[in-house]
Parts: structure tokens; sequence; C-alpha cells
């Protein structure tokens, strides 16, 4: 770790993220990685426009796997969620419902930030992250890779770490 630390800038590696809400949570409590995160504000705008596609779809129970991946890539779908078609459309439902709520309250005249939490911490935002070696190595990565991680925090840093060995493959090569 001690060389990790003092060779900290040996090694810098951006990734972009797309993150729940309440996943960017755990990322931005660890603190030792900087970030640059897209307005929460314009991830529940964008959410509302895809929501609204698929509003007849979810409220007739009806799914596909387009529907679902656009969904999930503005809302995080938990697996086991996803794999239960009872609770599958209560949780798209009730997602839908605040957002819509969100959006009469803007429309209303509330303020952004007072309507905002009516918003599910599922929301997706993206994440612009900057590891540096002591992240790559001993900082960030072994605590989130961990098994006692929070779910998809751990299955997100599994896929970064995945991309950042790839990237380090096709340098060597």
């Amino acid at each position: 770790q001690q060389i990790a630390r003092d060779y900290s800038l040996a090694a810098n590696v951006k990734i972009l993220s797309s993150v729940a809400w309440r996943v960017w949570g755990d990322k931005k409590r660890h603190r030792t990685v900087p970030m640059i995160v897209e307005s929460v504000y314009y991830c529940v705008e964008r959410a509302i426009k895809v929501f609204r596609k698929y509003r007849k779809q979810i409220k007739n129970e009806k799914f596909n796997e387009k529907m679902f991946n656009e969904i999930n890539s503005v809302f995080s779908i938990p697996p086991t969620v996803r794999n239960n078609k009872e609770f599958l459309f209560k949780y798209l439902r009730r997602a839908n419902e605040s957002l819509e709520t969100y959006s009469k309250l803007i429309n209303l005249g509330a303020e952004e930030r007072n309507a905002i939490f009516i918003v599910p911490r599922g929301l997706k935002l993206d994440v612009l992250q900057d590891y540096n070696f002591y992240n790559l190595i001993a900082g960030y990565y072994p605590l989130r890779i961990c098994s006692t991680a929070e779910e998809e925090l751990r299955r997100l840093s599994i896929k970064e770490v995945a991309a950042i060995k790839n990237l380090l493959r096709k340098k060597n090569q």
C-alpha cells in the first residue's frame, strides 16, 4: 500500500459510469476518488421522458427487452425485482408515479430542490471518476469488489475493474 501511495500519480484512469443515485451515495462517501456528477435535475427529466414513453406498457404489464433496457438506462432495476414480474410492475408503477408527481410539483411552481424529495434513489446519474494508482490497486476497488459491498455497487465495480484490465492488456500489446 505504501508503494501505491508513494507513486499514486504513476497511473491515471477516468471511468464514466451510469449509477443509481443511492449507489453514488456510497461512491462519494469513500472520498478518495475525485468525481464529476451530472445534474440530478437533468437526470430526472431524462427519466421522465423514458417512463412516459412506456407508461401504457407499465400499466398493462407488457414487458419486452427494449423497454427494460431503456428504462434501466435511466432508472435502476435490481435483478431480484426484474426476475419477479409481479414486483417488477409494482416497482415500475411506483417509480413512474413518483416521477410524474415531481413533474406536477414543478408545473405547480415548486422549486426543483424541494420537488426532488419525491424522486426515488433508483434514478441513474452519470459519474466521471478519476482513479490514480492508489485507488486502482489499494484504495477504492479492493473495498468495492468485496463480497460485503452493496450489491449494485459491487456489480458495477467488477465491470469497471474488468474494463480497466482490458484497457491495460491492450496497452501492453
